[in-house]
């Protein structure tokens, strides 16, 4: 999914079919996460994380999602015990094209459909070429296994990622790390950890190799020193 072209099939829709604030709202902050982790298929977000960067209530935000799925913005399934649920944003520039190779016009049409229903409820002016290049899709949107599972409130990583953590670093070490980062993500905020850690995974990774390097440097002391050098962050 190319984010540009998205937000700019994103706006023409809104055009044709008004949203609320609340909406809106909802709808960048999902984008913005989406794009963070380079547009998945699918991927799952806590709603206490959803609320705190929204400003919304989770009542307001539940309205807000149910206007987007309703809408054809968003598709959403709710999670299983204690997981996260599972949202997917509709590619709104591949669903105008799917649109317009259904229909096959003689002439570029004026409007496309630009939902995922059977019945076209809307149609937006948007101007189209002959054929969608490839690049749209980057490379992780084709690959199911990039889907993420939620561990704690904040820290996301894919089957195969905690398979790899637990075979490196035992699974004791492995709950334990994955703990310490989701409570210092709790500590400096969603969008804070966004923007400083971009893999859950070589984060971890990269707090198991400072500690080791740290327990080599002092092999007497049982404890790990997790002081932090000037300059450092945890």
């Amino acid at each position: 999914m190319d984010y540009l072209k998205q937000l700019n099939a994103y706006r023409r829709k809104r055009l044709a079919s008004p949203l609320s604030s609340n909406a809106i709202a909802l709808y960048a902050i999902l984008l913005e996460y989406a794009n963070d982790l380079y547009f998945p298929d699918r991927f799952t977000v806590a709603n206490s994380v959803i609320c705190g960067l929204s400003g919304l209530s989770l009542t307001r935000m539940q309205a807000a999602r149910k206007e987007l799925c309703e809408g054809g913005f968003l598709a959403y399934s709710k999670g299983g015990k204690n997981q996260c649920g599972i949202y997917h944003l509709v590619d709104l520039v591949q669903a105008g094209d799917s649109g317009k190779k259904a229909s096959k016009p003689d002439k570029v049409p004026d409007t496309v459909p630009v939902t995922l229903s059977d019945t076209v409820l809307d149609t937006v002016p948007v101007t189209l070429p002959d054929t969608v290049p490839d690049t749209l899709n980057k490379p992780n949107q084709s690959k199911p296994d990039q889907l993420k599972e939620c561990y704690g409130d904040f820290v996301t990583l894919t089957t195969d990622e905690r398979i790899k953590l637990r075979e490196r670093l035992g699974e004791p070490d492995t709950v334990r790390y994955i703990e310490r980062l989701n409570e210092y993500i709790g500590q400096i905020g969603q969008k804070a950890a966004n923007k400083r850690y971009r893999s859950h995974y070589h984060t971890i990774l990269s707090f198991y190799r400072r500690d080791s390097e740290k327990r080599h440097e002092q092999p007497n002391s049982p404890i790990p020193d997790y002081t932090a050098r000037k300059g450092e962050s945890l």
